[in-house]
């Protein structure tokens, strides 16, 4: 079974998968600092009464090329409107790869159903959902658990979206659960030398601590899986916290949505992620229009973002990463007003 798992899985488009059958029992992750308590791996409320058993799959997110924001000094031609601030959107929130990862799973359930006493509802699929899909992930073989606390695969490193689904029918064998740090030997950084609580930015870190850990500009990151939640910038970025600290504003750049920098420095991820097509939007094509339905321009102006009404928003990002729920609109706005000047972020947040 776990074979023509494996087929359907590759057909599909994802990088690695893993599978077996159903476990309850709490599996938590490396410690993250403040964190809440572990949830179970799967609360029984959120699983169909015919789940036997668990598919997780890794769906590999396209590396960005570098380059410049529209607006940057040395770009010309690039169309700017004048006084235009423009936000980066991170490419696993541009390319919509949660969608594009769920939309795969209903491929893959409708063959694993055809022909089969199985109904749609059997098959519960999920992605960035309530579960704790990182244990789930751990805990089943997807990859194994890295000094930044993201889960690391052998295929796209920690460069990927994790999906998955739960299967009404119990397997015979199952994936091999993998030791947590087992790629981090990769980097060549000495899996004891992890910074301390109060270690504070990592400008000086040694060279032998792990580059996910040295890349962080605010000392988020502690090694070990561990997480200092409070000075990370995509916990910000997703809408969590109060007031943002002057060490997360200071390095906060161009981003819109998303930070990727542990992800980039992991040599796992930069020895396995595809690069996006060259002129994948070129400048000149930003509008909604001219894009494949669910993705986002590269770069937004701010500008606009911090003048649309909540419902503007909503109708603005439907359909895309950043049109989800739980990212209420003032996320956007104190992203794009954290990236235009302090004055308006202290306007936004007041």
């Amino acid at each position: 079974m776990i074979y023509r798992l494996e087929t359907l899985v590759r057909d599909a488009g994802f990088c690695a998968f893993a599978a077996g059958n159903l476990r309850q029992e709490q599996a938590p992750v490396a410690p993250a600092a403040p964190v809440a308590p572990a949830a179970p791996l799967a609360p029984a409320a959120l699983f169909p009464p015919s789940a036997k058993a668990v598919l997780l799959c890794a769906l590999s997110v396209p590396a960005d090329a570098a380059r410049e924001a529209p607006d940057a000094p040395n770009i010309s031609g690039g169309g700017n409107p004048e006084g235009a601030v423009y936000g980066e959107i991170a490419p696993f929130a541009r390319y919509n790869c949660y969608r594009k990862a769920v939309k795969l799973l209903q491929k893959i359930a409708c063959k694993l159903g055809a022909g089969v006493q199985f109904s749609k509802s059997d098959f519960r699929i999920f992605c960035n959902s309530r579960l704790n899909e990182k244990a789930l992930a751990r805990s089943y073989g997807l990859g194994s658990i890295g000094h930044n606390g993201l889960v690391i695969t052998r295929e796209a490193g920690c460069r990927c979206v994790i999906a998955g689904m739960t299967l009404p029918f119990a397997l015979t064998d199952e994936t091999e659960i993998l030791p947590d740090f087992a790629f981090c030997a990769d980097c060549g950084a000495n899996a004891d030398c992890v910074a301390s609580a109060d270690c504070g930015a990592n400008a000086d870190c040694p060279e032998n601590m792990p580059p996910c850990v040295r890349a962080c500009p605010t000392g988020a990151l502690l090694g070990g899986g561990r997480i200092r939640l409070s000075l990370c910038i995509q916990w910000y970025a997703s809408g969590n916290g109060g007031e943002v600290p002057d060490a997360v504003r200071r390095v906060w750049g161009r981003r819109l949505y998303g930070c990727t920098l542990c992800q980039d420095a992991c040599v796992r991820s930069r020895n396995t992620s595809p690069a996006v097509p060259s002129g994948e939007v070129p400048y000149g094509s930003e509008a909604a229009g001219t894009l494949p339905a669910g993705v986002l321009p590269r770069f937004i102006d701010a500008q606009k973002i911090l003048k649309m009404s909540d419902s503007e928003l909503k109708t603005f990002f439907k359909g895309t990463a950043l049109g989800f729920s739980w990212l209420v609109p003032n996320a956007l706005r104190r992203s794009a007003a954290l990236l235009t000047s302090s004055r308006l972020y202290d306007i936004i947040k007041s």
